[in-house]
């Protein structure tokens, strides 16, 4: 089962789940809190800041994150090369960098 799926309807009544793309960064933060079942509020904790503060950074959309945040994010979930690698890259599109390559 995938946790983060829209369903369709097919033909014969059947859902299918079809998994959503990622794509911002923080729809992946969500996705990895999601997945460690924490709380948004809790990202006041390697942000050092207060949990509104957190929550409101997490709500904003026409800012980009900054590394600073990803890092500390990254290290507190104790994330992978992969993982941290997917959302400095996705951070740095957001930021207006010119990245070739696959969007995955």
């Amino acid at each position: 089962m995938i946790p983060e799926a829209s369903r369709k309807r097919y033909a014969a009544g059947r859902t299918i789940r079809v998994a959503k793309t990622m794509r911002t960064t923080r729809d992946l933060i969500r996705r990895h809190l999601k997945e460690e079942k924490r709380y948004q509020s809790e990202l006041a904790i390697p942000w050092n800041c207060k949990p509104s503060t957190a929550k409101a950074i997490m709500m904003r959309t026409g800012r980009p994150l900054s590394s600073q945040y990803i890092d500390a994010f990254v290290e507190w979930l104790k994330l992978d090369e992969f993982d941290a690698t997917e959302l400095h890259r996705l951070a740095a599109i957001e930021n207006g960098f010119k990245i070739d390559g696959p969007r995955v």
